[in-house]
């Protein structure tokens, strides 16, 4: 799967500035398992977030013995966005990124148990 940004899109819309959430648009607009998807990639945010020891407690993140999948377009898409962001914003973007999809995630729940 080929993930590429949505930079040109993101430079058109004020306030949507972040480069990670391009990436899950992106996926998110050529189809897909919402719930899947927002999970996915919460799961690589969460891998990410653990390099600032800064994965919010409620997300009950355990980090596998076996470290990150790597290789995951996910987390590959997340290490190219984190690449466009100063290092200092980076903990923000994953953080705000990681928000976003945990209330798609509980908003995809809801509409399956509807």
């Amino acid at each position: 799967m080929e993930l590429t940004s949505g930079l040109a899109r993101r430079q058109n819309r004020p306030g949507n500035d972040n480069p990670i959430l391009d990436y899950v648009r992106d996926e998110y607009y050529k189809g897909c398992d919402v719930w899947g998807l927002a999970t996915t990639w919460q799961f690589a945010i969460a891998d990410h977030l653990t390099r600032f020891d800064a994965v919010p407690e409620e997300w009950n993140f355990t980090p596998s013995p076996f470290g990150a999948d790597v290789a995951a377009p996910e987390y590959v898409g997340i290490q190219e966005a984190l690449a466009q962001v100063d290092e200092e914003q980076q903990l923000q973007y994953l953080t705000h990124a990681g928000r976003v999809l945990e209330h798609l995630t509980r908003q995809a729940h809801a509409a399956i148990w509807a």
